[in-house]
């Protein structure tokens, strides 16, 4: 107690008198106020945190699905360029021992 709700020292305050009953119970009420403007900022800020976590996520995963989806695409061309370099392999190996 002792100060108003601008955060300045109330005139009993600043006299060096006594809040009185009535005073305290207002300061309380105004600290519940304040207390509960104070929840709704953080709720509000942690709202829009998740949101913008949801977003980015999203952004990023549906890049790597497409990446996966793009390298997936290509596993049989890979596949069959590897089988034929092995056929060459051991084209080359089996000239090799010819010789």
């Amino acid at each position: 107690g002792g100060f108003s709700s601008s955060g300045v020292p109330s005139v009993a305050r600043l006299a060096g008198g006594h809040t009185s009953p009535g005073d305290q119970q207002s300061s309380g009420s105004v600290a519940r106020r304040e207390m509960a403007a104070a929840e709704d900022k953080l709720s509000r800020r942690v709202a829009r945190l998740e949101e913008q976590t949801e977003r980015i996520l999203d952004s990023v995963l549906g890049a790597l699905e497409a990446r996966v989806s793009e390298l997936v695409s290509q596993q049989p061309a890979l596949d069959w360029r590897l089988t034929e370099m092995g056929a060459g392999f051991r084209g080359l190996q089996a000239e090799m021992e010819l010789q």
